[in-house]
């Protein structure tokens, strides 16, 4: 009699190979004035008390990428969520309506 294992299902599929992760190379050679604008503006802001926290995903130009949270967004992982959320559905509408 063939013996399955307990620890695995019989009939579990085999795991995905997933295709490499292809590093974008983003090099434009102008300075988005409107980053600077709205960092400039957002460390006025803060620098007054009315940022209380922040979650950011940073793109730089040689394709590489930073991902933080500050402050109450690093205590309240339930409410960033929920703007993560937003955020996301923000670029799927972006995508999907090209």
């Amino acid at each position: 009699m063939k013996r399955t294992s307990t620890c695995a299902p019989a009939l579990a599929k085999p795991a995905l190979k997933l295709a490499p992760v292809v590093k974008l190379r983003l090099q434009p050679k102008t300075i988005y004035t409107d980053c600077v604008d709205d960092l400039r503006d957002m460390l006025v802001e803060a620098r007054k008390g009315e940022i209380i926290g922040y979650a950011i995903a940073v793109m730089y130009k040689e394709g590489d990428y930073t991902v933080k949270a500050m402050g109450e967004a690093e205590k309240s992982p339930t409410y960033m969520l929920g703007m993560v959320a937003l955020l996301k559905n923000y670029f799927l509408r972006k995508v999907l309506d090209k």
